[in-house]
């Protein structure tokens, strides 16, 4: 089941869209507008983390004149400190016939207890650039979670506040 949250978070795309010419995408600015994190009530956890729902990826689209390479991306987290044997995930994916992620095209794991939850911007590069042309989306993949071994980390990627309908939107991706 997908939901539609009507938003956009903090993924930066580190693209080289010239030979020599590396330059930074991102859905909005955030030395003029805070990124956050909203939680459920009744401690039900993150809306774009860990919580009650089992909830495990949340991506945003990206869409670039001609193509490029995407080596990485810098995510911006809050959330609990704590400990944890699992690993998170950041991907690359193309967009499939109906608008939604489809095909990985990059990955990059990351154990829990690497990814920083004071708010600071965190870097992830991929092992091997990512080609990309046109629309794509990017991800956050908390993997599952709800079947053991999650541990005390709780880890949430912060987003714009909400804006109105004509703003970005970002996919929650629930098993």
């Amino acid at each position: 089941m997908r939901n539609t949250i009507i938003t956009g978070f903090t993924l930066l795309i580190g693209a080289s869209l010239l030979a020599q010419d590396t330059q930074t995408l991102e859905h909005f600015d955030t030395t003029s507008i805070a990124p956050i994190t909203e939680s459920y009530p009744n401690t039900d956890g993150y809306y774009t983390g860990h919580n009650a729902y089992g909830d495990e990826e949340f991506a945003e689209k990206y869409e670039i004149q001609g193509s490029a390479q995407v080596y990485g991306v810098m995510a911006i987290h809050e959330g609990e400190e704590g400990t944890s044997a699992l690993n998170t995930s950041y991907r690359i994916y193309t967009v499939a016939a109906n608008g939604l992620p489809g095909t990985p095209v990059a990955s990059k794991n990351v154990p829990y207890n690497d990814v920083p939850v004071d708010g600071s911007m965190f870097t992830v590069d991929f092992t091997n650039p990512a080609s990309v042309s046109g629309e794509f989306f990017v991800s956050f993949n908390l993997n599952d979670y709800v079947h053991g071994n999650l541990g005390t980390k709780k880890i949430a990627i912060t987003h714009a506040p909400p804006r109105d309908t004509s703003c970005i939107r970002f996919w929650c991706i629930c098993t």
